[in-house]
């Protein structure tokens, strides 16, 4: 089912001004069975100069009850690598297995110059970077970092699991020049140098130019599910839709979706960001009980608003392991060759 009115509009919170984008879900095991739940989102207070903020959720995600503040917010004194704007968060819940302490690791683009790129006075080097922040009371976050040092410009990125053992399963877009594909990574820890598990390039139309992640779930004996956000071109425009997307227990791709689940129908969505079609999904959540379960997909619209989708649980999963949306390594091997040659 998908949501005839936004979840939440730019210039319902005050501060907000600049917009609203990229809603993550927080909640925890504990936390859950209670009701609580919440959304961490981009919201600038000028364009272009994004904080982290947060919005409390009813206990069937389909409304918001309150504002609670800002969760993270951007260093403006130069010496950051997030100085002046924060954006595209992904949430990660996490129970430490030995200590039991829940909290919410938040990946998110920062910036590593004093200014971003497109303000005045920018220093040449300035390039968006993925850091994490962790959250052990769901509150506020304290910053842990760079993710990846690699020193490659990054978006869309996200914690997939990490492991009992400590061992992290992550994603990333790396900006390489004008190709950007979905890249899986692992590591020891979060400390750790990251290597390269799997890359996902663009393999269907409606993702044609170049893909990002959402965030995950791990799904027992079957894999970690997602969506992944593609961009193709369309006439003069750029149209962003969303796909489902399914990995195995290693991080390799699985499938996805032939035809995207989510697209730029409405007309606050064909006005766009800057004239873009836009249904970016980036948060998901895990709503309801037995034949009732289902996946909410929150996803970010083109006229600076939040949406939401809700597909059946058992459903879902079967849909992405269908034989359909299932993917030949060979033939995706190829399309990597294809994409960055």
């Amino acid at each position: 089912m998908r949501s005839e009115n936004p979840l939440l509009e730019q210039g319902a919170i005050e501060g907000c001004s600049g917009g609203i984008l990229n809603p993550t879900f927080t909640t925890s095991p504990t936390a859950a069975q209670d009701g609580f739940a919440q959304l961490i989102f981009r919201g600038d207070s000028t364009p272009g100069r994004g904080t982290l903020r947060r919005v409390s959720l009813n206990k069937d995600g389909t409304s918001i009850d309150d504002y609670l503040g800002i969760a993270l917010s951007p260093e403006m004194n130069g010496t950051s690598h997030d100085s002046y704007s924060l954006e595209d968060p992904r949430a990660y819940m996490h129970r430490d297995p030995v200590t039991n302490e829940e909290g919410i690791y938040l990946v998110y683009v920062g910036w590593n110059g004093k200014q971003r790129a497109e303000l005045p006075d920018s220093p040449p080097d300035t390039r968006n970077m993925l850091a994490v922040a962790y959250g052990p009371n769901f509150d506020r976050f304290h910053r842990l970092g760079q993710l990846f040092h690699d020193d490659m410009p990054d978006k869309d990125g996200s914690i997939i699991d990490i492991r009992p053992d400590g061992s992290v399963l992550a994603a990333r877009r790396p900006m390489v020049g004008k190709k950007w594909a979905t890249y899986i990574m692992k590591a020891p820890n979060l400390n750790s140098e990251f290597e390269v598990v799997d890359i996902i390039p663009p393999m269907y139309e409606w993702g044609s130019l170049r893909n990002g992640p959402s965030q995950f779930h791990h799904v027992k004996s079957v894999g970690y599910v997602g969506m992944l956000h593609g961009v193709k071109k369309q006439d003069d425009n750029y149209v962003y839709s969303s796909g489902g997307l399914l990995l195995d227990e290693q991080g390799r791709l699985k499938s996805i979706s032939r035809q995207p689940e989510i697209t730029p129908i409405f007309a606050d969505e064909v006005k766009g960001i800057s004239g873009k079609q836009v249904a970016i999904c980036t948060g998901m959540g895990i709503f309801g009980q037995g034949n009732r379960k289902h996946f909410t997909f929150f996803y970010g619209r083109g006229d600076w608003n939040f949406g939401t989708v809700e597909i059946a649980y058992e459903a879902f999963i079967r849909h992405l392991q269908s034989p359909e949306n299932s993917v030949d390594p060979k033939v995706k091997q190829s399309l990597i060759q294809n994409y960055y040659s």
